[in-house]
């Protein structure tokens, strides 16, 4: 990405620094809640006593809660805004969904009855964070290839009185000016053809999908190949 798109995008920053640590963080998160569905249905299949009863609830609620805060803050944060502009977000509806979770299992551990869902905290937190990665990775990628197009139209090479050609910026191109484009080259201004045959893609103003043929006197459309 290009510092120019990062200085205007602040969003697009944010999804860039959530790319740069989600994998450490969701395999972090993976091993957890890995270990705490282990345990959680070793604890509901034969419940612990004595001691090794709080060893056990108090490691599956610490892994619920290292894994909510290690992962959960764009969440809660996302969760916190919905509910100050008093909308209902799929990350309010995650937050509600885990804490309910994480709730429900603290009064089965701390009553001695029911069943403990302390895995479903990390996971319900993993998914989020994964699907936050993918959504950041498509706006990255849609954004680098809006990029690329705005940089391959932002010149043109334009053919001088004395033969020489010159690259200038598509926007200081006049009437009078003589653009020279290349076979499968960029058309970067609106103009007439002069010389030469070929086929233009014009696909995006006009929707038809193969090249047409185009020659002297033919209009061609910037943003065409």
């Amino acid at each position: 990405m290009s510092a120019a798109v990062e200085s205007s995008e602040p969003g697009l920053q944010a999804d860039q620094r959530l790319l740069d640590r989600a994998w450490l963080r969701i395999g972090a998160g993976l091993a957890v809640a890995a270990q705490s569905m282990v345990f959680s249905l070793a604890v509901n299949v034969t419940p612990a006593t004595g001691a090794g009863y709080w060893v056990v609830h108090g490691g599956l609620i610490g892994c619920a809660v290292a894994v909510l805060v290690f992962l959960g803050g764009d969440l809660v944060r996302s969760a916190v805004d919905a509910l100050v502009r008093r909308r209902i977000s799929v990350d309010l509806l995650f937050l509600v969904t885990l804490l309910g979770a994480l709730t429900g299992s603290l009064v089965s551990s701390f009553t001695h009855t029911g069943s403990v869902y302390y895995e479903v905290v990390s996971i319900l937190v993993v998914v989020h964070t994964f699907g936050k990665m993918l959504g950041a990775r498509s706006r990255l990628a849609a954004l680098q290839a809006v990029d690329r197009t705005r940089q391959t139209f932002e010149t043109c090479r334009v053919r001088l009185d004395d033969g020489r050609v010159e690259e200038r910026p598509s926007k200081t191109v006049t009437a009078s000016d003589r653009v020279v484009v290349a076979p499968g080259g960029a058309i970067a201004v609106d103009g007439e053809i002069a010389g030469g045959r070929g086929y233009v893609q014009a696909t995006s103003m006009t929707g038809e999908w193969r090249p047409v043929p185009h020659g002297p006197g033919d209009r061609v459309w910037a943003g065409t190949f």
